[in-house]
């Protein structure tokens, strides 16, 4: 099979200009969101927040008064199985999948662990609420990258 050559493709995918990606080759990019911004640009990160999950970050005051765990309850169980899986040095996974019916205590387990466990070294973080309409998983990665950019 023959190289790519940029030339095959329209000139949409690959414009003649400096842009966001001047000497990149060979990649595509899926339902992309590009925000241009100069250094003199003091809206950037406003414009940005059009882009996001609002109140899904960690601190949101839409989620005032904060999900917490009742003692007692089979989650003291699962936190311990969650720090063990997060110290562990031996994990061959990067990510901690968590799955459980509406109203178990989901919401309690993540906000324990980010604000108890994490808070410290956290760098982002997403809670997602279907009721409240915090569940658009295209504004995803903007909300994480948003929250990073933040910090």
């Amino acid at each position: 099979m023959a190289p790519f050559n940029q030339s095959q493709a329209p000139h949409h995918v690959y414009p003649n200009s400096a842009g966001t990606f001047p000497n990149a080759r060979d990649f595509v990019t899926n339902h992309a969101l590009f925000l241009s911004s100069s250094a003199a640009s003091d809206h950037f990160m406003e414009k940005f927040a059009e882009y996001i999950i609002r109140g899904a970050e960690l601190d949101s005051s839409a989620r005032d008064p904060p999900s917490r765990y009742l003692p007692g309850t089979r989650i003291l169980y699962i936190l311990k199985r969650i720090e063990f899986w997060h110290v562990s040095t031996s994990r061959t996974e990067k990510i901690l999948w968590l799955v459980d019916p509406a109203g178990v205590g989901k919401s309690a387990i993540k906000q324990t662990v980010a604000v108890d466990e994490c808070n410290s070294s956290l760098l982002a973080a997403l809670f997602f609420s279907a009721p409240s309409g915090r569940n658009n998983p295209r504004r995803v990665m903007a909300t994480l990258v948003y929250q990073l950019a933040a910090k």
